[in-house]
């Protein structure tokens, strides 16, 4: 029985595990700060953009400009939205991760109870957490951002479309330079910032399936420990 319970869960595998969530929790920290998605603006509209011509959009930034709107439009719901959007897409994965990091440290520890408790609380959190929405929300941006724009501005398009071509009337305006075949043209780029929310991502995954091992090994071992004192 003592060669069984020194095997429950050797050192190595307690390593590994507080690694990867460790690890998780490292690219998510850099991941929320560092740009998701990139968007060039270009074409006749966007050529005649001097300033900010192009966005980098990360989840941090995204909050900011959402409470920078809520400001100048005076719409206390933006603010509310902003609130939601962080706590959904950072501060609760980021909650999951600590939580569960701890508790593999403490069932290293051999501090089972503490390492359950800390277990469930990172469970509730990760039923919460949208960070892995916000990946397929950048995807579907970048996928689909030029056929939307295409299809809200079509209209106001058709009616400048022989002025943004090029001609006299836009080099008398002045305007020369931002002449192009299309009004607006957006053409997205995924940046470091998603590739590390994906990479914690699985890596998260990975930490929670070592999770359930050493859980199932932790209630092994105190099963054993009740048939050594029986």
């Amino acid at each position: 029985i003592g060669g069984a319970h020194r095997s429950v869960w050797r050192p190595r595998e307690r390593l590994q595990a507080i690694l990867v969530a460790a690890a998780a929790l490292v690219c998510l920290l850099c991941g929320v700060m560092l740009p998701l998605i990139h968007i060039n603006r270009e074409g006749f509209l966007g050529n005649l953009i001097r300033e900010g011509k192009d966005l980098d959009l990360s989840v941090l930034s995204t909050a900011q400009g959402l409470q920078h709107l809520s400001k100048t439009r005076e719409q206390p719901l933006l603010q509310v939205f902003t609130v939601v959007f962080l706590a959904f897409t950072f501060v609760l994965p980021l909650i999951e991760l600590v939580l569960l990091t701890t508790s593999l440290a403490l069932a290293a520890c051999q501090q089972p109870r503490l390492s359950f408790g800390f277990r469930n609380s990172a469970e509730f959190c990760s039923e919460l957490a949208c960070s892995d929405v916000l990946l397929l929300i950048i995807i579907i941006t970048a996928t689909q951002l030029r056929t939307i724009v295409e299809y809200n501005l079509q209209d106001e398009c058709a009616d400048i479309r022989s002025f943004i071509e090029g001609g006299p009337a836009l080099t008398i305006s002045g305007l020369g330079m931002a002449a192009d075949k299309d009004c607006l043209r957006l053409v997205p780029i995924l940046r470091n910032g998603w590739w590390l929310l994906l990479i914690s991502m699985l890596l998260r995954c990975d930490a929670w399936r070592r999770s359930g091992v050493v859980t199932r090994k932790l209630k092994l071992r105190a099963t054993g420990d009740a048939a050594t004192q029986l």
